[in-house]
């Protein structure tokens, strides 16, 4: 709770001290030099530090305070106001809870560990001839199936469908009979249209059958556990590969995950040797 509470007041700085301090800023902002974009009363705020607070937020905000001025400026108030309250926790010597300083122990713990794996794995790269070898030896992956697009009647009967076939045979609308008559409700009401789909994406009789006619084609009825279908074709796209300038990027960052995947568990292994590790995992039983 307490956390919810200093994040409220945060923002209340952010619309609140910052709009103050920013007005005398103004006057400063010419005489300040170089990368540093604030100073608190004499603690100055650089660009990188701005960057390195930036860089915390999720990729769509960062994205809107880098090209929106008035939010790029208000993210800097919030800088600002952050130093104003660590320099008044300072002023009244406040000290960390246990609690806190177990927290603060644990983020230590983490930058030590991320500083370590990056000494170690952080040269860890994957080139464009590799991601080529990798995309020619798994084409599969970047295909993407031959697809149909159809539409269809769905009724309960073999009779009913080819009493339907008959009808469409001397004229009738598919979509309006589809409308009238399909027990598949979603489709009907759009005259009985399935969009595109691929052959794995429906029961083997129905796209055993969708795939074997042609395009504007009626098939006869067609069975399934869900009844009798009547199945128009009204397109076809066939099977495509994209194009390893378009999956490139794709590539390198899945085999850069598994080489850092096979580099950290052979690096930990190594480290680990002659460590003595316990483990207890009965004791988080009823405890969590």
């Amino acid at each position: 709770m307490k956390r919810f509470v200093i994040l409220a007041m945060a923002l209340v700085f952010v619309f609140s001290i910052p709009a103050n301090a920013s007005k005398k800023g103004k006057k400063r902002t010419k005489k300040l030099k170089g990368n540093v974009v604030a100073v608190v009363n004499g603690h100055e705020i650089t660009v990188d530090d701005y960057k390195r607070a930036l860089a915390t937020l999720p990729p769509q905000m960062q994205m809107v305070v880098k090209q929106d001025k008035t939010v790029r400026e208000k993210f800097l108030d919030n800088l600002i106001s952050k130093e104003i309250l660590n320099i008044e926790a300072k002023k009244e010597k406040v000290r960390l809870s246990k609690e806190q300083k177990k927290k603060l122990e644990d983020f230590k713990k983490e930058l030590l560990i991320n500083a370590l794996l990056d000494k170690h794995l952080g040269n860890i790269k994957v080139t464009d001839k590799e991601a080529a070898k990798y995309y020619r030896e798994h084409k599969k992956e970047f295909t993407t199936p031959a697809q149909v697009k159809a539409s269809h009647i769905l009724v309960k009967t073999k009779e009913e469908a080819e009493d339907l076939i008959k009808r469409l045979k001397k004229g009738a609308d598919f979509a309006k009979l589809a409308q009238q008559y399909s027990l598949d409700h979603v489709s009907a009401k759009k005259g009985g249209d399935l969009g595109y789909f691929s052959k794995d994406q429906m029961v083997k009789p129905f796209a055993d059958a969708a795939f074997s006619l042609k395009v504007g084609q009626i098939s006869e009825p067609v069975k399934t556990r869900f009844g009798y279908h009547i199945i128009k074709v009204t397109d076809k796209k066939p099977a495509s590969l994209q194009p390893f300038p378009l999956v490139k990027k794709q590539i390198k960052e899945k085999l850069l995950r598994q080489k850092q995947q096979k580099a950290f568990d052979a690096f930990l292994l190594k480290i680990s040797k002659g460590m003595k590790i316990e483990r207890n995992p009965d004791a988080l039983n009823g405890r969590i």
